[in-house]
């Protein structure tokens, strides 16, 4: 059985192929839920947008919406417990040349990261 997405609880079922585990936060574009992925056999971070938040067709089919981005990518990752993949993605979003300026020791996404020993290492100042 399918839900709609104000009806989005543990167990249940959204869009025919994604179960419910557990919801992990959420903000002002939506909800994340930890889910998993019976058409690929894998728990997933799924997020739903709120209509309310008014993308448009266009601005969902960005990257960054769809978890190719590597930033992104490391938030789902923190969110999932995935520490390790989480690290090696934040040290691949820096190789890029992105800021260590970006707000990592606030961003709530990576909030189960911030005890984590490898986590502190990457935000200590180099040199």
């Amino acid at each position: 059985m399918g839900t709609t997405r104000e009806e989005l609880t543990t167990g249940s079922t959204f869009a025919g192929r994604y179960q419910v585990i557990e919801e992990l936060g959420q903000g002002g574009m939506g909800k994340v839920y930890k889910v998993h992925d019976t058409k690929i056999g894998e728990k997933i971070a799924l997020k739903l947008i709120r209509p309310e938040a008014g993308l448009d067709k266009k601005s969902l089919e960005r990257p960054f919406l769809l978890g190719k981005h590597v930033y992104w990518r490391a938030c789902i990752a923190s969110l999932l417990g995935e520490k390790e993949r989480a690290v090696a993605l934040l040290r691949e979003f820096f190789s890029q040349g992105r800021s260590y300026r970006v707000g990592l020791h606030r961003d709530i996404a990576l909030e189960p990261l911030w005890d984590y020993q490898p986590f502190k290492e990457l935000l200590r100042p180099k040199g």
